[in-house]
């Protein structure tokens, strides 16, 4: 049995059905899942998400829990299709020690979130979701799209 015939599966099951019409209505925000275990959480929002491309944002209570469920959503998806939005900082609550790796990894997910219409799933943890960020017009002015091939002077990228 593929992957595909799985998620289907899934879909098929009624309480994925009520989930979906859940998920579909507009006034419906917020949805919590209980009793599920395992990647069946993976799975199941994976199989909604192939079949109806709706942007989509986790927020998990640990930078743990949160980089778990992306990479199942990763390895069921694809590459790309989920991402994480991690903390700045290296631990939770301790500001003096940021984390430049993440820092750039945030800036990707706020990037491809104002530069793409493609769909994706946004996976994040409660303090990173808290974090303030710099608005769309900052960092579109402090932004610098370069191509391969292209010539800058030292003094210009200073």
């Amino acid at each position: 049995m593929d992957l595909n015939s799985v998620l289907q599966r899934i879909l098929d099951q009624p309480q994925s059905r009520r989930l979906e019409n859940l998920l579909l209505k507009s006034e419906c925000q917020r949805i919590h899942l209980a009793g599920l275990s395992g990647s069946s959480d993976a799975l199941l929002l994976a199989a909604f998400f192939k079949e109806h491309r709706h942007p989509a944002l986790f927020i998990f209570g640990d930078r743990e829990e949160a980089a778990y469920f992306q990479n199942d959503l990763e390895n069921i998806l694809g590459v790309g299709r989920a991402v994480l939005y991690p903390s700045s900082y290296k631990k939770p609550y301790q500001i003096d020690l940021p984390d430049n790796g993440n820092i750039l990894q945030r800036a990707e997910v706020l990037t491809r979130i104002n530069k793409t219409r493609d769909h994706f799933i946004i996976v994040t943890d409660a303090e990173a979701a808290l974090e303030r960020v710099i608005t769309k017009k900052t960092l579109e002015r402090n932004t610098l799209d370069i191509k391969v091939g292209q010539k800058f002077t030292f003094d210009f990228l200073m």
